[in-house]
């Protein structure tokens, strides 16, 4: 049976529907219909493709699902008022590791073979222990304020504000006229930023703080966006002190539409 008829096609709808990981071998022994078919059907007739799951760091609850719905409806409110303006003015923040060595991911090592060549093995390896923690301030025009860490310093309130002191001269220096028409600031919810020392910082920069929802990947540019182009480009790449790290991450060039993509996204 070879012609893809509309019962056909809906009964791999509904297979594909009741069971999200069926096959396409599955499908193929249940209908009777070839491979060929089957493929046809689901990629490009119902436009199926098969993803892996994302992880997210715990399931959230009835409650964080709410203040994640009302962070988003809050942003999208003052999008649909303000227009881009609302964007312009968004100054995000957030941190990450950034490891002396960490491997290659197995897109990356793929290489053209042809059919004669001999098949060759990769052997698995491990990220050093060593690292330094980024922090990156940045808005739609590029980045602000790098700051790096040693492994082992301690992050707390009273640096986070010295760093916050820094970025405003950044934003004066870098991004004129930025302050005078107001910075919403936009940071996760980690325990030095939502001290109160941290709160009654951001209050005398006179920033307006944007609601982010705890555990909302969605909503932090730098995680959906910043920081998995920036570690591809680390990875495969061996460093031995923590200078030769921050080197090649200020060496990281992005174009300015690459920033304001991210912030669009938002």
């Amino acid at each position: 049976m070879e012609i893809s008829t509309s019962e056909t096609i809906r009964n791999v709808e509904q297979l594909n529907v009741g069971d999200r990981r069926m096959k396409i071998d599955d499908l193929v022994e249940r209908l009777g219909v070839s491979h060929g078919a089957v493929l046809k059907i689901v990629h490009e007739t119902l436009g199926f493709n098969k993803l892996s799951t994302r992880w997210v760091p715990k399931m959230p609850t009835d409650v964080r699902k709410e203040q994640c719905l009302l962070a988003a409806r809050c942003g999208l409110a003052r999008f649909r008022r303000e227009g881009d303006n609302s964007l312009n003015i968004i100054v995000t923040t957030d941190e990450t590791w950034v490891f002396h060595y960490e491997p290659e991911s197995k897109r990356q090592s793929l290489e053209w073979k042809h059919v004669t060549s001999p098949m060759k093995k990769k052997f698995k390896s491990q990220r050093t222990t060593h690292k330094v923690m980024l922090t990156v301030f940045w808005n739609m025009e590029g980045p602000l304020t790098p700051d790096f860490k040693s492994q082992g310093t301690r992050v707390n309130s009273a640096n986070y504000c010295e760093l916050l002191d820094k970025v405003k001269e950044d934003i004066r220096n870098k991004r004129r006229g930025l302050q005078s028409k107001g910075v919403i600031f936009h940071q996760d919810n980690a325990r030095p930023h939502t001290a109160n020392r941290t709160l009654e910082k951001i209050d005398t920069l006179s920033w307006e703080l944007l609601t982010h929802p705890p555990y909302g990947p969605d909503l932090a540019p730098s995680d959906f966006h910043l920081f998995g182009p920036l570690k591809n480009h680390m990875r495969g790449k061996h460093f031995t002190a923590d200078d030769d790290v921050i080197d090649a991450v200020s060496e990281w060039k992005q174009p300015r539409d690459f920033y304001a993509k991210g912030i669009m996204t938002l």
